[in-house]
């Protein structure tokens, strides 16, 4: 009868226990930005560029965790990565919602002001922007950052379906936990809507 050697045996532990260390770290960086993300919800920021910085920084770290969980997809980490998503689209919404009330604002302004006021606008020469497009502008960059928000949504799904890595996975499992990101999709999809058809 062969035996394994004791460095055979120690080797899927030794894998394993590197595997949960990625887990644990991903689930305390994923806290942490969750942390974050509420604290900038709480203080109800309406500095468009914060926001929208804050907005890009959650989708590109919680991208990296996305990539180190391709060989575990840990179900602790796909939830709070669910977290991390729907409070970047309450921040994306806001960010929308504070845009659409400036815009109301400047309407009402400008029926109020000469036509020599409405020319001032934003810039310099040429490079005069007035409220009317610097709001498209940044219309267009919250759109820019729904969509990419609904693509990381769409490879947590993908993760998800798959499901953990481990012996004997159930596929019924898989769209059953598919099935968990219909609504955070939907709501991308109808926010990305609302804002390509603004008028």
């Amino acid at each position: 009868m062969q035996q394994t050697s004791p460095i055979a045996r120690r080797a899927p532990s030794l894998e394993r226990r590197q595997r949960n260390d990625i887990d644990s770290r991903c689930v305390v960086e994923c806290c942490q930005t969750i942390t974050d993300l509420e604290n900038y919800i709480l203080a109800e920021l309406k500095a468009f560029k914060i926001v929208v910085g804050i907005i890009k920084r959650a989708l590109e770290k919680v991208t990296q965790l996305i990539n180190i969980q391709n060989g575990s997809r840990n179900l602790r980490c796909m939830m709070l990565f669910t977290t991390i998503m729907y409070q970047v689209l309450e921040l994306i919404e806001s960010s929308y919602t504070t845009l659409d009330e400036e815009s109301e604002r400047h309407r009402n302004r400008s029926m109020d002001q000469s036509p020599s006021l409405l020319m001032a606008g934003l810039g310099l020469g040429d490079l005069c922007m007035d409220p009317e497009e610097q709001s498209a502008w940044s219309a267009q960059i919250i759109l820019k950052e729904s969509n990419q928000a609904a693509e990381v949504v769409r490879k947590i799904k993908a993760l998800a379906s798959v499901g953990p890595n481990l012996a004997g996975t159930d596929s019924s499992l898989g769209k059953a936990r598919e099935l968990c990101y219909i609504d955070l999709e939907m709501r991308f999809k109808d926010l990305a809507n609302r804002i390509a058809n603004r008028r």
